[in-house]
């Protein structure tokens, strides 16, 4: 058992997830791009794959690179231009794509509402957001 292996085994023992399998079911994410994060590939991954292992796992991005990282590097060392954009663009974002999806329905719920005007307003930070690869429950569709 390598490195990597010893570090996912004890997140995943502390988020309660029993398998490699159960982990790439839980978060969506390939066995390929798992295998990477035990190699300690970082540099090979995606921010967004690291970013559902991450939720998968109960703990922050932040927390998941420095533990996979072989020399401690913060998520800011470990990837760079474009993704760290994408990063950086996603912590602000969190807590508000959390709620967008209860607020959008509650908007449809009542078509009168002036908030239902907003709804479409909003669909090219979903489109963005999606092209990033994120997609979660949020996206009004």
């Amino acid at each position: 058992m390598n490195a990597g292996d010893e570090r996912l085994i004890e997140l995943m023992r502390a988020a309660g997830v029993s398998s490699f399998a159960a982990l790439c079911k839980k978060t969506g994410v390939s066995e390929k791009a798992l295998r990477r994060l035990r190699r300690l590939q970082l540099s090979q991954m995606q921010v967004v794959t690291l970013g559902k292992i991450a939720g998968g796992l109960d703990v922050s991005l932040e927390r998941l690179v420095q533990v996979f990282s072989e020399d401690g590097n913060t998520v800011e060392e470990a990837v760079d231009g474009e993704e760290m954009v994408r990063v950086q663009a996603l912590q602000v974002l969190e807590p508000w794509l959390l709620q967008w999806s209860a607020a959008v329905y509650a908007a449809q719920q009542n078509p009168l509402a002036p908030a239902v005007k907003l709804v479409p307003l909003m669909r090219p930070v979903e489109m963005l957001v999606e092209s990033w690869g994120v997609q979660a429950s949020w996206v009004s569709g």
